[in-house]
């Protein structure tokens, strides 16, 4: 249940697309050499085999049974706002790719220890990864105009807590509702 793959049709289509655009010029290969950002491959590429080893250790079980303890008192509810809210810390910081390898393991496992349905917890994980405004770290967008817009790391914390509250609260309004919690 842990095991995470790439055998998906979003990664074929992705490598169908770049080779297209080597193929028609488009783009030459030392600019897609360029383009590849190495150290976010390198941080994606470790988070996948800590999360991994988190998995196979037990240290994802053992993390899960803490925030099952601590967010259970309010409820299946409660186990997925501690999952997001967990998620978006790691993914203000650390990036959103990195966030969601990292705790994935540790949700399905808070959920399957609560006898919770994996689903909503999952998507919970991508949507609090994509939802890291508070920091230019945590979202690419936010990176790309920090510099060049002469933004201070407080303007991002001023706008983006508001948006990841409204992004918390919508997404523990919205995923229950078509992903049930409980099987």
């Amino acid at each position: 249940i842990l095991e995470i793959g790439f055998g998906n049709g979003a990664s074929l289509a992705a490598m169908a697309a770049a080779v297209v655009l080597l193929v028609t010029g488009c783009i030459g290969a030392t600019g897609a050499r360029r383009s590849v950002s190495w150290q976010v491959l390198v941080l994606i590429g470790s988070a996948m085999g800590v999360a991994h080893a988190m998995g196979t250790s037990g240290a994802a079980a053992l993390i899960a049974e803490g925030l099952v303890r601590v967010t259970s008192v309010a409820g299946p509810l409660g186990i997925l706002a501690g999952v997001y809210v967990v998620t978006v810390s790691f993914a203000l910081f650390i990036g959103n790719a990195a966030a969601a390898a990292l705790v994935f393991p540790v949700a399905i496992t808070a959920a399957v220890t609560a006898g919770l349905e994996p689903r909503p917890f999952a998507i919970a994980v991508a949507m609090a990864a994509s939802a890291a405004f508070s920091t230019p770290i945590g979202y690419a967008a936010n990176l790309l105009v920090y510099g060049p817009g002469g933004y201070r790391y407080l303007d991002f914390t001023r706008v983006g807590l508001p948006l990841n509250a409204l992004a918390l609260t919508v997404t523990l309004l919205v995923v229950p509702q078509v992903w049930p919690l409980t099987p």
